[in-house]
Formats: C-alpha cells, structure tokens, sequence
C-alpha cells in the first residue's frame, strides 16, 4: 500500500508514519500545498497512493482544501485506478467539520490523540488492510 501523511505536527507526523509504515511505503509532507503537488506527481506516474492521512489545520493549505484538490486531480487524470482512500486526522472533534468532510469525498475521520487501535480499525473498514482473526 502506498500511503501519503500531510501532518503540520512533528510528533503526530512521527507517530502517523511509525504505525502506517507497518502497512506500506509511506510518503510525509508537512503541508497541503505540498501533499498535493506529490500527490499529483505520483498520479502522472502511475504510482496513485491508496491512502491520504490529512490534517485538518495546516499551513499553506488547509486539509478540506487539500481533500478537494486532491479529487479533482484524481478525477482530472483519467487513469484507471481507484480513488485514494481519505482520512482526516485532527484534534477538531466538531460534527460541523466531519460532516463537512464527508461531504467532500473524505472516507474517515480519527481524532487525535490517534490511537492505535482505532486507526487499524478504520483501515479494516475501509478494506485496506484485513484483520486476522485469532484462534
């Protein structure tokens, strides 16, 4: 899985890239300006990512603005490919914000502080990565 992580937050950027890099090649931004700019350099070569960690507040470019230049890139490239999966990670709990997001195109939602088990939920859900049962 390839795995793209726009966090602002040095600690949230460590600890995000420490529990996903046990799923896949994670690539890390610090800002939304930049996270889209690899996302569509990845897009033009054929390497999409299959999942987008974004917070909400960043420098540059906000993660709601992220997360909508993000679709239209994906639905400006025309490759055969399934769009990215999209979490948002923030420590804004407002249901304003995750409805907002939703709405968007964004697939999930973590509060911060991520926990663990939480996020490795979500990309069960979200059938990135399956859950082995225990015997």
């Amino acid at each position: 899985m390839d795995i793209l992580i726009a966090e602002d937050d040095y600690i949230s950027r460590k600890y995000l890239y420490t529990l996903l890099s046990n799923f896949g090649k994670v690539k890390v931004v610090h800002d939304g300006r930049e996270a889209v700019n690899v996302f569509a350099e990845n897009l033009t070569q054929d390497k999409p990512f299959d999942l987008v960690c974004l917070d909400i507040m960043m420098p540059e470019m906000d993660g709601m603005d992220t997360l909508t230049a993000i679709r239209i890139l994906e639905g400006e490239y025309g490759g055969e490919f399934d769009p990215a999966k999209i979490l948002m990670v923030t420590s804004l709990a407002e249901k304003e914000y995750v409805m907002k997001a939703m709405q968007m195109g964004c697939d999930g939602y973590i509060l911060k502080p991520v926990d663990k088990y939480k996020l490795i939920n979500k990309l069960n859900e979200l059938g990135l990565i399956e859950l082995k049962a225990k015997k």
